[in-house]
């Protein structure tokens, strides 16, 4: 019997020095932490940007957005852009060109960093082929607000067949 409790004892003394020494070795060997993913949102989208390629334009100041935003042929919410601090954040308008009808729409579908390139993937409708849509021109764009500091270029997939990339 005695025995028996002094083996409990010392399995009672050694278990948690045991699975410390596990943890501190499960330390070391976990999954990598990634990258903090700078601040990336949509601020507002429209089917008439007025820009007539399919596109990136980064905005960095208020005189380039104000040139931005007095283009004909545009129906965008200005306030929530006007209203930003583009000495906090940058705004990118991505542009899908000129479309011959109505129904094309493009939104931010995901955001990643991959070393110094933020990677954008978007999301791209188009109406279906037997759809009946007005017969009007319309720029659609979708524009984010994306933080500065932690990217050195844009990679954006999903609005060509190619990603594109800018490096601003």
């Amino acid at each position: 019997m005695s025995s028996r409790k002094s083996c409990r004892k010392s399995l009672a003394r050694c278990l948690p020095l045991v699975g410390l020494a596990l943890l501190s070795g499960c330390a070391g060997s976990g999954p990598r932490v990634p990258p903090e993913l700078p601040s990336v949102r949509q601020v507002t989208q429209s089917q008439h940007c007025g820009l007539t390629g399919p596109g990136l334009l980064l905005v960095t100041s208020q005189p380039q957005l104000s040139q931005y935003l007095g283009l004909p042929a545009q129906n965008l919410s200005v306030q929530p852009l006007r209203s930003l601090d583009l000495n906090r954040e940058v705004l990118l308008f991505v542009t899908m060109g000129q479309k011959p009808t109505a129904g094309y729409s493009v939104r931010l579908a995901s955001a990643a960093l991959t070393g110094d390139t933020l990677d954008l993937s978007v999301a791209v409708r188009t109406p279906p082929a037997d759809s009946v849509q007005a017969q009007v021109m319309t720029s659609p764009c979708a524009i984010l607000a994306l933080e500065p500091g932690k990217w050195n270029a844009i990679r954006l997939h999903g609005l060509t067949v190619r990603p594109l990339l800018l490096r601003p």
